[in-house]
């Protein structure tokens, strides 16, 4: 006997399986044996998410009727999203949600709430120091945005942190006449 197509009743002893309570329960045992057995297949497949196809990974995330997944992504970014799916579903409109996401598209990234930059209340901003998945996935992150996030918050800015090495020198003076002469480089260092 297979557990996907169980039958506690031919089991029983006749004279068992003739009373209404015994046959009932044996049923019900079977459904919970034969729901049981597609919870481990699931299981399985999610020890191999890291070798599956894209199409089956494509069926997966309907299966598991992940709103924020998109088929045109990388396969290395369904895969992302596949795992942390579960967990995403648990804190749906929540930081920490919109950043699993976030990431999962940009790589990395971060939710910065309103009383973090002084913004007003139930504002908040996503940073991202990866500009190109920012340009390339903008219009798609806004639409994902608002499947994960809180229906009441509202995003102030998507915004790129660019971090550049420069060489920035700066002089100031203060004399108390009428005309004053200040004279700023950048090509030189100061004498």
């Amino acid at each position: 006997m297979k557990l996907n197509d169980v039958d506690i009743l031919e089991l029983l002893p006749s004279w068992m399986a003739e009373e209404a309570d015994i046959k009932a329960l044996a049923l019900g045992t079977n459904e919970e044996a034969r729901g049981a057995y597609r919870e481990s297949v699931l299981l399985t497949r999610w020890d191999h998410i890291d070798e599956l196809s894209e199409d089956y990974l494509d069926s997966l995330a309907k299966e598991l009727n992940v709103p924020w997944y998109r088929t045109s992504a990388t396969v290395d970014v369904k895969r992302k999203i596949i795992k942390n799916s579960d967990l995403v579903h648990k804190l749906l409109g929540t930081k920490a949600a919109v950043e699993m996401v976030v990431q999962d598209y940009f790589d990395e990234g971060e939710v910065r709430e309103w009383f973090e930059y002084g913004g007003d209340p139930y504002h908040f901003r996503v940073v991202s120091e990866n500009s190109r998945a920012v340009e390339d996935n903008a219009a798609l992150f806004m639409q994902l945005l608002n499947i994960v996030k809180r229906k009441s918050a509202w995003l102030d800015a998507l915004a790129v942190l660019v971090e550049e090495e420069a060489k920035v020198y700066a002089g100031a003076a203060y004399q108390d006449v009428e005309k004053l002469t200040i004279y700023f480089t950048l090509e030189e260092e100061p004498t």
